[in-house]
């Protein structure tokens, strides 16, 4: 099976995990997976979401365009 990072990186590229509709700080399900997302801040605005994905922290910044575990 797939680690959490691989998954995340594959949807997201893909489109098919939907930060943006979701960034509502509450869990939901998706393809069986536990997932909570938030906004991602910096001094200057949101830069990205921080995502749980089944227990695990991610941080995706879509102005570089990358997710690293925190």
């Amino acid at each position: 099976m797939k680690n959490g990072l691989q998954i995340l990186k594959k949807a997201i590229k893909k489109g098919s995990l939907a930060c943006e509709k979701h960034s509502t700080l509450l869990p939901f399900q998706w393809h069986g997976h536990e997932v909570v997302i938030g906004p991602l801040f910096c001094s200057y605005g949101q830069i990205g979401y921080t995502i749980q994905f089944d227990g695990e922290s991610y941080q995706y910044d879509y102005e570089s365009n990358k997710i690293e575990k925190v």
